[in-house]
């Protein structure tokens, strides 16, 4: 994801929103930046017990 390929393909598609689901690794501020209304991030983890696992 942090490769310039990556990005270019991702702003391609001009996001409004991009939705992270259950996706294993960290999105970077270049990606998260893209989309108008921003990024959300759902993840199964029982919070705060397994905070960041």
């Amino acid at each position: 994801l942090k490769s310039p390929e990556a990005l270019s393909r991702v702003a391609a598609t001009e996001p409004d929103l991009i939705l992270s689901i259950r996706f294993g690794l960290i999105l970077p501020q270049t990606i998260i930046d893209l989309p108008k209304y921003g990024v959300i991030n759902l993840h199964s983890g029982l919070l705060p017990v397994y905070r960041g696992v």
